[in-house]
């Protein structure tokens, strides 16, 4: 009985504690995950140009300005307001990304806009891919 209750409360203890953090991405799942203290990360099954897209889209939404866009190198960085903001794209295999959000404000990390960021990045891939996949042309009516 006291194991169960040494594991609840280190559960509980865990759960606390990257709540606190400001890590939220490490408790949605759905293909974020928080990396090292300033940095959150999307996976996502669809094509670099996608992502790449969905990123820009994104910080135009937001009315950052983007100073870097560096395709070749896989970087954008923007600022808004108070905010720095550093994003990797890169390939994650054949048929998957990475999108890796850093933001700053004042020099201390904002996970908890990074998570926001990378929200909105994953919805647009996400209209994105299902305007893909439910655009497909009518057949030719060949009948006379």
């Amino acid at each position: 009985m006291k194991s169960k209750n040494k594991f609840i409360l280190s559960v509980l203890s865990i759960t606390f504690l990257v709540t606190i953090s400001g890590c939220t991405a490490f408790l949605a799942g759905a293909g974020t995950i928080g990396i090292g203290m300033d940095t959150t990360r999307l996976e996502r099954f669809t094509d670099y140009d996608t992502a790449w897209n969905a990123t820009i889209d994104t910080l135009n939404d937001l009315s950052a300005a983007i100073e870097i866009e560096d395709k070749e190198n896989n970087q954008i960085q923007a600022t808004m307001a108070d905010y720095k903001i550093k994003i990797l794209v890169q390939k994650s295999g054949q048929e998957s990304v990475f999108v890796d959000v850093t933001v700053r404000k004042k020099g201390l990390p904002n996970l908890s806009f990074a998570d926001k960021i990378i929200e909105q990045i994953n919805t647009k891939i996400r209209q994105k891919d299902s305007s893909f996949l439910f655009n497909v042309e009518k057949e030719p009516d060949c009948t006379d």
